[in-house]
């Protein structure tokens, strides 16, 4: 219907064209505001999706170097116990 309307057609103090017009640039405006809103709240969705992804990683990461470095130093502590106890026993 807004492809029919000519501009030279429009009668500047015709309230009917003046309502028409006033419409369809307010359901114009509504369209926009909410396309814009939509898009918006799709991003920060996706920007709160993708930091809670990068917390879990990183939370993951460090438990398993933590578990990592518990692993070592138990490692280290079995092998200087058994250092230990081979220098007791050669040395009786």
């Amino acid at each position: 219907m807004i492809r029919c309307i000519n501009l030279s057609d429009i009668a500047i103090n015709n309230e009917i064209h003046d309502n028409f017009i006033i419409e369809a640039l307010l359901s114009i405006d509504q369209i926009m505001k909410i396309t814009t809103t939509d898009v918006w709240n799709t991003y920060k969705e996706k920007s709160k999706q993708t930091t809670v992804a990068q917390n879990l990683q990183a939370k993951i990461l460090s438990t398993k170097m933590i578990n990592a470095t518990n692993t070592t130093a138990q490692a280290i502590a079995k092998a200087m116990e058994k250092a230990n106890y081979t220098t007791r026993n050669l040395l009786i």
